[in-house]
């Protein structure tokens, strides 16, 4: 299933994170893909918000993994420094990849067999001011998601 979402502004991202938010479970997996300054990070930290993480959330470029916390554990990868995937090797995520955590990872393509495979993958397009949001759904789970999600965009957005 793939849906396609435009953002006029940065209140539509706002109310866009928060619809994704309240269709989220545990264990998930998602893609961001986009170019730099897309997006991505800003999008993540309002779902983050929108589930109730109270910490700042920071863009991982440096960090490669931040960790948050709600009614389940929040990981945010950002993959974009790592040369090759076996730099992986020394982080925490092969240890993580069987946690029942929430994933959102920047620069999937990055990560090979050392990251969870996708429920959905998010694609943003930078389009003036504006941002294009092509979702894809890859599990039954997702699906379920962004069937939810379709139902209340119109009404929200």
């Amino acid at each position: 299933m793939v849906e396609k979402f435009d953002l006029v502004d940065l209140n539509s991202v706002k109310k866009f994170a928060k619809l994704f938010a309240e269709n989220i479970e545990s264990p998930f997996c998602c893609y961001l893909n986009g170019n730099l300054g897309a997006g991505k990070t800003t999008l993540v930290q309002y779902i983050l918000k929108s589930l109730g993480v109270t910490d700042i959330v920071v863009s991982p470029t440096f960090t490669i993994i931040e960790r948050y916390s709600c009614d389940f554990e929040i990981f945010h990868i950002d993959l974009y420094r790592i040369d090759s995937p076996n730099e992986l090797e020394y982080t925490d995520i092969p240890e993580l990849i069987n946690n029942d955590g929430v994933f959102f990872i920047e620069w999937a393509e990055n990560g090979d067999h050392f990251i969870p495979l996708a429920d959905l993958i998010i694609e943003i397009m930078v389009k003036g001011c504006r941002r294009q949001v092509l979702i894809t759904a890859r599990s039954l789970k997702a699906t379920h998601l962004l069937t939810n999600l379709l139902k209340n965009v119109n009404n929200e957005l």
